[in-house]
């Protein structure tokens, strides 16, 4: 009975392991993907000056939010917040 336990838990941890890896190599290359794709997007706008200020900004807003999940996404939330909370105070 230990031997097939032992058997079993050891074939479940390689499968972990394995999956694992795909799951770390998958998320490479969409973050890689991701950032190239951008990339020349931006580039492609810039030539054929269709670029403006704010379609770049949305650009880099996008791939930050992007690579960095939910997490980016409210510190982005939270730095936005806290730039027009500083600019309502009056000066003294």
């Amino acid at each position: 009975m230990n031997a097939k336990a032992e058997e079993r838990s050891e074939r479940m941890s390689e499968a972990r392991f394995r999956f694992g890896g795909i799951q770390a190599y998958s998320s490479l290359a969409v973050s890689v993907i991701a950032a190239l794709v951008l990339l020349g997007l931006t580039v492609y706008m810039v030539v054929n000056e269709i670029a403006s200020f704010w379609a770049i900004i949305a650009l880099i807003v996008f791939y930050a939010v992007s690579q960095s999940g939910p997490s980016g996404f409210f510190e982005l939330c939270r730095g936005i917040a806290d730039f027009f909370r500083r600019n309502d105070r009056k000066p003294d």
